[in-house]
């Protein structure tokens, strides 16, 4: 059906290694309270959801279209995938990529932190604003249109890699080694 869902409370809610969660229609969602985990595949097929609690996600998560939201910080050591045209995951709060993380598609990191560690696949990683932290090598394209990594960490470009810098902002590295 279409029409608007709001997932609340204190409890958290996983979706399980075997399982497999797809809002249904063009929905407006709002994930707030207790913690979201994905261990399996949340897919995304149109609308907009805003996941407001801390969302980790071990899994695969699926936007074949509309936009998700990652508010609430959290964590993923899985796939992150955008495959709709006009799509997009966009990050605006703390958000840590582990290593052995895949990124693939429109990926915006656009405020908080974003702490990625190790060796991390990206293929449409748009950073344009907050702050990269943590010691990483990205393989890949990424594209740096704003924020920053204003610290002592390294970042490696694995060989083939294709790292744009654009845009009329800064681009501030204080301290921070690429390699």
């Amino acid at each position: 059906s279409n029409g608007n869902a709001a997932a609340s409370g204190a409890n958290a809610k996983t979706i399980g290694t075997t399982g497999e969660l797809t809002p249904a229609g063009a929905t407006t969602n709002t994930w707030a309270g207790g913690a979201v985990t994905n261990q399996g595949k949340l897919n995304h097929n149109a609308g907009t959801t805003d996941i407001q609690a801390a969302f980790t996600n071990s899994g695969r998560v699926t936007v074949n279209a509309g936009q998700l939201t990652l508010s609430g910080g959290g964590a993923s050591s899985g796939e992150l995938d955008v495959t709709g045209t006009n799509s997009e995951i966009a990050i605006t709060h703390g958000f840590s990529l582990a290593s052995g993380a895949k990124v693939n598609g429109k990926i915006r990191l656009t405020g908080g932190i974003l702490n990625a560690l190790g060796t991390l696949d990206v293929n449409g990683l748009l950073l344009e604003g907050g702050s990269v932290t943590g010691s990483q090598t990205f393989q890949g394209l990424l594209s740096w249109l704003g924020g920053d990594f204003n610290n002592l960490d390294v970042t490696t470009l694995a060989g083939g890699t294709t790292f744009n810098i654009t845009s009329g902002s800064d681009h501030a590295f204080d301290g921070h080694s690429f390699i």
